[in-house]
């Protein structure tokens, strides 16, 4: 079981000690209610060169990962999002029922897809209810 920081780091250092054969790169960012961060650790690199490269090249070659770095997430992203989300409802800053046209105003004029006519052209019609947090 891990205790301390120190631990954590020599975790990410081991799950990223060959960025070609495992972990490419790893932030970990822990937080609190109370503290924003109460451990940040990471490893690997953010950017690696397009060839495999000798560990002995990485440190002049590759761009090591730092808490700052962006890289891709994929579908990562929409559980961040969500855990941003359900972090501002926790807060009282939004509610799940609050019309989201409110923060993305593109969303008012959103249509729902009915079908398709005789020709195959697209259908759309407009939406019953506005679109909530919930369902996004």
């Amino acid at each position: 079981m891990l205790s301390t920081a120190k631990d954590l780091d020599a975790v990410i250092a081991r799950l990223t000690r060959d960025p070609y054969r495992d972990l490419p790169r790893l932030v970990v960012m822990a937080a609190t209610t109370d503290e924003p961060v109460i451990y940040s650790g990471r490893g690997g690199y953010a950017q690696l060169p397009a060839e495999p490269t000798e560990a002995s090249e990485l440190e002049r070659l590759g761009e090591p990962a730092t808490e700052d770095s962006i890289f891709e997430l994929y579908s990562c992203t929409k559980l961040v999002a969500t855990i941003a989300g359900l972090q501002l409802v926790e807060q009282g800053k939004i509610a799940v029922e609050d019309d989201a046209s409110q923060y993305i105003p593109e969303l008012k004029e959103a249509k729902m897809f009915k079908g398709f006519d005789e020709k195959g052209e697209l259908m759309l019609e407009p939406l019953s209810r506005p679109v909530t947090i919930h369902h996004l």
